[in-house]
């Protein structure tokens, strides 16, 4: 729907990962625009408290 996250767009549908075409707005399930990064940072602070890594580094990480 658009370029968001395209990298992470490219990869889902190279994939077929249904689950990572709904994070990075390949696929409109709900009529809500997504935030990979976003998204991805906050199950990584659900799971692990990192007190030094925000959105941004996140974001940063998972385009290198």
């Amino acid at each position: 729907l658009d370029a968001t996250a395209s990298g992470i767009q490219i990869l889902a549908l190279m994939s077929g990962d249904i689950s990572a075409a709904r994070h990075c707005n390949v696929l409109d399930m709900d009529g809500h625009r997504q935030d990979a990064y976003t998204n991805i940072y906050d199950l990584m602070q659900k799971d692990f408290s990192f007190d030094v890594i925000d959105r941004k580094q996140t974001k940063y990480a998972l385009n290198r």
